[in-house]
Protein backbone atom coordinates (compact mmCIF):
# COMPACT_ATOMS: atom_id res chain seq x y z
CA UNK A 1 0.00 0.00 0.00
CA UNK A 2 1.36 3.21 -1.03
CA UNK A 3 2.38 6.23 2.29
CA UNK A 4 -0.13 8.51 1.18
CA UNK A 5 -3.30 7.48 -0.99
CA UNK A 6 -6.48 9.96 -2.50
CA UNK A 7 -9.24 8.48 -3.86
CA UNK A 8 -12.91 9.42 -4.91
CA UNK A 9 -15.74 6.78 -4.20
CA UNK A 10 -19.74 6.72 -5.18
CA UNK A 11 -22.02 5.74 -2.56
CA UNK A 12 -25.22 3.81 -3.53
CA UNK A 13 -27.84 5.83 -5.90
CA UNK A 14 -30.73 6.77 -4.52
CA UNK A 15 -34.10 7.75 -6.80
CA UNK A 16 -35.85 10.50 -5.48
CA UNK A 17 -38.91 11.57 -8.38
CA UNK A 18 -37.52 11.37 -11.57
CA UNK A 19 -33.64 11.70 -10.48
CA UNK A 20 -31.45 9.50 -9.29
CA UNK A 21 -28.85 10.80 -6.59
CA UNK A 22 -25.41 9.49 -6.46
CA UNK A 23 -23.39 10.77 -3.28
CA UNK A 24 -19.26 11.19 -3.67
CA UNK A 25 -17.06 11.23 -1.12
CA UNK A 26 -13.57 11.74 -0.94
CA UNK A 27 -11.16 9.62 1.21
CA UNK A 28 -7.10 10.64 2.29
CA UNK A 29 -5.73 7.05 3.67
CA UNK A 30 -2.11 7.86 5.40
CA UNK A 31 -0.51 4.18 5.84
CA UNK A 32 2.57 4.78 8.45
CA UNK A 33 5.53 2.19 7.90
CA UNK A 34 4.96 -0.91 10.43
CA UNK A 35 2.35 -2.09 12.23
CA UNK A 36 1.83 1.70 13.49
CA UNK A 37 -1.74 1.92 12.09
CA UNK A 38 -3.55 4.01 9.92
CA UNK A 39 -5.05 7.57 9.72
CA UNK A 40 -7.96 8.09 7.23
CA UNK A 41 -9.72 11.03 6.58
CA UNK A 42 -13.54 11.29 4.62
CA UNK A 43 -15.19 13.76 3.59
CA UNK A 44 -18.20 15.09 1.19
CA UNK A 45 -17.32 15.81 -2.35
CA UNK A 46 -20.59 16.45 -4.06
CA UNK A 47 -23.52 15.13 -5.33
CA UNK A 48 -24.27 13.65 -9.19
CA UNK A 49 -27.61 13.71 -10.10
CA UNK A 50 -29.07 12.10 -13.39
CA UNK A 51 -32.17 13.06 -14.68
CA UNK A 52 -33.71 12.37 -18.04
CA UNK A 53 -31.26 11.32 -19.79
CA UNK A 54 -28.83 14.14 -18.40
CA UNK A 55 -26.53 14.32 -15.37
CA UNK A 56 -24.56 17.39 -13.71
CA UNK A 57 -22.02 17.27 -10.71
CA UNK A 58 -23.68 19.35 -7.33
CA UNK A 59 -19.88 20.18 -5.41
CA UNK A 60 -20.58 20.19 -1.81
CA UNK A 61 -18.34 22.38 0.45
CA UNK A 62 -16.71 20.95 3.36
CA UNK A 63 -17.12 23.50 6.14
CA UNK A 64 -15.23 21.20 8.49
CA UNK A 65 -11.66 21.22 6.25
CA UNK A 66 -12.00 25.52 6.36
CA UNK A 67 -12.63 25.11 10.30
CA UNK A 68 -10.14 22.95 11.07
CA UNK A 69 -7.84 24.97 8.88
CA UNK A 70 -9.12 28.02 10.87
CA UNK A 71 -7.83 26.51 13.90
CA UNK A 72 -4.57 25.34 13.16
CA UNK A 73 -3.41 29.08 11.65
CA UNK A 74 -5.28 30.58 14.46
CA UNK A 75 -2.74 28.19 16.86
CA UNK A 76 -0.12 28.59 14.84
CA UNK A 77 -0.47 32.39 15.19
CA UNK A 78 -0.46 32.06 18.78
CA UNK A 79 2.58 30.03 19.60
CA UNK A 80 4.31 32.11 17.41
CA UNK A 81 3.26 35.48 19.39
CA UNK A 82 3.89 33.98 23.04
CA UNK A 83 6.96 32.67 21.40
CA UNK A 84 8.09 36.20 20.28
CA UNK A 85 6.44 37.49 24.12
CA UNK A 86 8.87 34.96 25.95
CA UNK A 87 11.72 36.18 24.05
CA UNK A 88 11.22 39.69 24.65
CA UNK A 89 10.33 39.21 28.50
CA UNK A 90 13.59 37.16 28.43
CA UNK A 91 15.57 39.93 27.27
CA UNK A 92 14.38 42.94 29.33
CA UNK A 93 15.15 40.74 32.76
CA UNK A 94 18.65 39.87 31.45
CA UNK A 95 21.47 41.79 33.43
CA UNK A 96 23.72 44.06 31.34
Amino acid sequence: MPLVKLETRKGQAVRHGDSELVPRARALTVQLPGPRGVFVWNRPAGLEVRNAGESYYLRVRDKTRATVSIMVFGTAALLAVLATGKRRCLKKTSPV
